[in-house]
């Protein structure tokens, strides 16, 4: 390996200033990283350093951090293979003239020359990988490529340093102002008017929302592309653990055309010319719209980081949509599947925070109750959690008929970014017609104090 690409330079350099100043390590802000180092020495004197600076050690000197090494396998004898004690000085006298942005300077030669091994170690395994599964698809191989390049660039991408809120003060400002709109409210709207007085789709939040089994989670999943991919433009990315894409698409035809979606399915809307028209206008909308959906149904967080990685890189992604939470059965008393269920609601609110852009996922409702199934965690960690919930024949008649008053509603239990709803009874009145599969704001509402 002596040919392969480094800067033992650029690496002795950085890690003498270190020495002689680890204080100055938080300038670097991940602009170089323990792996990056190509010689063992080099590498071990910086995880050192970084470790006793994250725990607080006041004096970073030969002595601590020997001591140090001796905790660590091995440590003490890479050390001593690079020159010890001797070397460490060596190190602290070469640089000790050097200022921080010669230190910022020779860490990017690092990264570079590391960034380099690890293009040529991945163009090796990609022809590894083609080589050893003959049956991949044009589109396997291409979605390869670009998996293993988004991984990549996202390896050696950096928050570009530390700065005071003055510095960033009009840029961060400029994206608030960017949420703004004309209707009062920011980030991305929900089909529903009322629901936007509670919440939008805001990036880096995470909005879960609970309903019944096989009760309108995935139909309120594919009013909300509809609403903001073929009538706004905006880039959904539809991540789907149950749903097929050929019925995603059927769905969202008979969403925007208003035919029934089982008069799509069995072709019988053939028969009425009008509803061909209606159809044929539909499919030209939705093939025009910049929705991405992919059914898995062995999804994981890693298929999920990177397809979302890419999407926001290549086509700008307005809005993720997960669904939905869950996980399988194991048994026992079920605290396993609580902490798993709650692990995927921190990873998602995660996710949303480091791509900056809003998540829709959906979870279980309690058969009996209206509340989530399961965890708690996905109460403690979502942005905003609301309910799906069909009202009874009492409540239909109440507000006047399921065409006036709704078939359904919507209730927002918590909100980090806005209101709640007190009374459970005084939801959002929501007509959903499971014909069509359209859901819309109903005509009356039994409106609560908190939100007239």
């Amino acid at each position: 390996m002596e040919k392969a690409i480094k800067n033992i330079n650029a690496e002795r350099i950085v890690v003498g200033i270190l020495l002689n100043h680890p204080e100055w390590l938080i300038e670097l802000n991940g602009l170089v990283k323990t792996e990056y180092f190509w010689m063992k020495g080099h590498k071990m004197l910086f995880y050192i350093i970084f470790n006793l600076l994250r725990e607080g050690v006041d004096v970073i000197d030969t002595m601590s951090i020997l001591a140090r090494a001796e905790k660590i396998q091995k440590a003490v004898d890479i050390i001593n293979e690079n020159g010890g004690v001797e070397y460490i000085e060596e190190l602290k006298s070469l640089s000790e003239d050097y200022k921080v942005d010669d230190m910022k300077m020779y860490a990017q030669d690092i990264a570079t020359a590391s960034f380099k091994r690890d293009s040529l170690a991945m163009q090796e395994s990609i022809a590894k990988e083609l080589v050893g599964n003959p049956d991949m698809t044009y589109s396997d191989v291409v979605m390869m490529l670009q998996e293993k390049q988004v991984e990549l660039v996202n390896k050696y991408s950096t928050s570009g340093g530390l700065k005071f809120l003055d510095e960033v003060f009009d840029q961060v400002w400029g994206e608030v102002e960017a949420n703004w709109n004309e209707k009062g409210y920011a980030g991305l709207p929900t089909k529903i008017e009322l629901v936007n007085r509670f919440f939008t789709y805001l990036n880096g939040e995470l909005i879960v929302l609970g309903a019944r089994a096989k009760y309108g989670k995935s139909n309120w999943a594919i009013n909300e592309t509809h609403h903001l991919s073929v009538e706004n433009n905006i880039p959904v990315g539809y991540f789907d653990t149950e749903m097929k894409t050929r019925t995603f698409l059927l769905r969202i035809v008979a969403v925007d055309s208003g035919v029934p979606a089982s008069m799509i399915l069995n072709g019988t809307y053939r028969n009425d010319i009008d509803m061909i028209m209606q159809v044929e206008a539909s499919k030209a909308r939705v093939r025009k719209a910049p929705i991405l959906h992919k059914y898995d149904h062995n999804w994981d967080k890693a298929k999920i980081t990177q397809s979302a990685k890419l999407l926001k890189l290549r086509h700008n992604l307005g809005l993720l949509i997960w669904d939905y939470i869950k996980v399988k059965e194991v048994g026992g008393n079920g605290t396993k599947e609580h902490n798993e269920l709650g692990n995927w609601t921190i990873f998602l609110k995660d996710l949303a925070g480091d791509l900056d852009i809003p998540i829709l996922t959906f979870a279980q409702l309690s058969p009996h109750e209206r509340r989530l199934a399961d965890s708690d965690k996905i109460n403690r960690y979502a942005s905003t959690i609301g309910y799906l919930i069909p009202k009874s024949q009492e409540e239909i008649s109440r507000d006047f008929g399921a065409e006036n008053g709704g078939t359904d509603m919507m209730w927002i239990e918590y909100n980090r970014n806005g209101g709640i709803m007190s009374d459970p009874a005084k939801g959002i009145n929501l007509f959903y017609d499971r014909k069509t599969l359209r859901i819309d704001q109903a005509a009356y509402q039994v409106l609560d104090d908190v939100y007239q």
